[in-house]
């Protein structure tokens, strides 16, 4: 296999983009790695490695009839290596070269380039296996921490292997997880529990089960569209009573003013793309909150650009169908033209 280019697909699904493309086991083993809860307390995913798994699975390996084709999911983090999707794929061809020779002058190691989600066993049998071996490698490009978590939840939730407290533990049940999200996350945890929260019993605080939008959707949001910088900002602080009062003010007004819509399937203000859409404008009506110095951040202020949006705004034909942050982005321009008319 030409290790300078790859035939590769991409694709997009909901908010991520995705590609697909076959590798030489030994060589993406030189461009990945793994951060385990054990070493790495504050930003660790992974369970440990199993050596006894590892022994199993190249063991299996050596077998005649021996196959592999799940994929290995991993995170392309081109945003440290100041990429993007067209700069690395080009007429259905991955350029790995450019990956490792863009890592190298930006002081990147070349076994840093790729964080892998799930398949951790089975890549880590072949430093056992000297035999050339393509696997299936599906790349999310430029994950957060946070969804990065999410992902590994939802993949291996269910499975018996995996402790069941390090998942609760992976999201922020224990506060010494990502420290960096650990106001957020007790902010949207306190939304999701209160009764008279806009997000009552909404949020998907596990990535699964009932809910118009997860945690990790709505901490990568908060910090994506800066509204921790935001906050600090204007109020000297982001804790979570901030986060949980400027949160709760800005989603009671939408939600008090699109009762018939707020939470209810078949309009884009009930899913994840709508909401983190909203978030983004919060930071633009926060901004003018400040350079108006009024007294409240509360409801009769909200309510002055809010008010300006029509609920068919979320059900319009302009706006269905879209996805992922370039729908986020459409979205977020509709909504801010019509609070600045």
């Amino acid at each position: 296999m030409n290790m300078n280019n790859v035939p590769v697909i991409r694709l997009k699904q909901n908010e991520y983009d995705l590609l697909v493309f076959a590798m030489e086991a030994h060589e993406l083993l030189k461009i990945t790695y793994i951060k385990d809860r054990i070493k790495n307390p504050e930003i660790g995913i992974q369970r440990p490695l199993s050596f006894k798994r590892i022994d199993e699975i190249a063991d299996y390996l050596s077998e005649d009839e021996a196959a592999l084709p799940n994929s290995i999911i991993i995170n392309f983090d081109l945003a440290l290596l100041n990429l993007s999707i067209s700069d690395i794929v080009e007429n259905n061809q991955l350029n790995i070269s450019k990956l490792i020779d863009t890592a190298l002058s930006n002081g990147v190691a070349i076994d840093k380039i790729a964080y892998i989600i799930d398949g951790q066993h089975r890549l880590q049998a072949f430093n056992l296996f000297e035999k050339k071996y393509d696997l299936i490698v599906t790349a999310f490009i430029d994950l957060t921490l946070a969804e990065i978590a999410e992902f590994f939840v939802k993949i291996n939730y269910y499975q018996t292997k995996v402790n069941r407290s390090q998942v609760f533990d992976l999201l922020g049940i224990q506060p010494e997880l990502f420290p960096e999200f650990n106001q957020v996350h007790l902010a949207i945890n306190e939304l999701n529990k209160q009764i008279d929260s806009p997000f009552y019993q909404n949020i998907k605080m596990l990535g699964i089960g009932p809910g118009i939008i997860s945690q990790a959707s709505l901490i990568s949001a908060f910090t994506k569209y800066k509204i921790h910088d935001t906050l600090i900002q204007i109020f000297n602080t982001a804790d979570k009573d901030t986060i949980y009062t400027i949160l709760w003010y800005y989603f009671k007004a939408i939600q008090n003013n699109y009762s018939d819509a707020w939470g209810k399937k078949g309009n884009m203000l009930s899913k994840s793309i709508g909401i983190r859409a909203l978030i983004q404008l919060l930071r633009e009506i926060l901004l003018k909150f400040n350079e108006r110095r009024v007294d409240n951040f509360d409801d009769t202020f909200i309510n002055e650009y809010i008010n300006k949006i029509p609920v068919d705004v979320w059900s319009s034909e302009d706006i269905k169908g879209l996805t992922g942050e370039s729908g986020v982005k459409k979205i977020y321009q509709k909504l801010s033209q019509i609070i600045n008319q």
